[in-house]
């Protein structure tokens, strides 16, 4: 009988489990470059209710911001009506607004297709960009915005994240002026009407 054969055989079992192990090895190695990137969360601006900001607590503001959403709880306030809240300050005639990674502009989570404004009131406009890439925010006639020719219009330029704000008094001159994201592809989901009233 061969005393050999077992120790030979127990060295290759052993060769074999080295070798084994060095393949899993270089495997993982070879595999440690991720093939994919991170990209972080957009940020996400708190509810209006949750910022503490005068416009969330009932004020003519949030009056006239829910009158520019078109909201059935505005349509009998006194803000939809032309009453003082929506002729008060400026500061009570803000607009929040976002816009969003699905290309919509939304305010109090709900799409924009028309914003009410009062023709010789001031408007501060909040626009915010939760959608981690490029947008713009304009106001004007629409063959302007459609072509992207916002040389002249009040508006925010591009930017990525974050708010941008804007202030603009709404005269008779802006008759039948929209509102909109005018980067390229974005401007036909991105759009509607400053319903100006005299």
């Amino acid at each position: 009988m061969n005393t050999a054969s077992p120790t030979l055989f127990a060295r290759a079992t052993t060769l074999i489990a080295v070798a084994a192990a060095a393949t899993i090895a270089v495997a993982c190695a070879a595999s440690a470059q991720p093939g994919w990137t991170y990209m972080p969360l957009p940020p996400t601006s708190p509810p209006a209710s949750a910022s503490g900001s005068p416009g969330a607590s009932g004020s003519p503001a949030a009056s006239a911001t829910a009158a520019a959403s078109g909201s059935p709880a505005a349509s009998g306030s006194p803000a939809a009506s032309g009453s003082p809240g929506t002729s008060g300050s400026p500061a009570g005639n803000v607009i929040q607004l976002e816009e969003t990674s699905s290309l919509q502009i939304l305010q109090n989570g709900q799409p924009v297709t028309s914003i009410p404004v009062v023709a010789g009131q001031t408007y501060t406009f909040q626009i915010t960009n939760t959608a981690g890439f490029d947008h713009d925010f304009y106001l004007g006639p629409p063959d302007k915005l459609t072509a992207g020719t916002t040389d002249g219009l009040p508006g925010v330029p591009v930017f990525s994240t974050g708010t941008q704000t804007f202030t603009w008094t709404a005269d008779a001159t802006s008759t039948g002026w929209q509102f909109g994201c005018t980067v390229p592809g974005h401007f036909q989901s991105m759009h509607g009407d400053l319903s100006l009233t005299p």
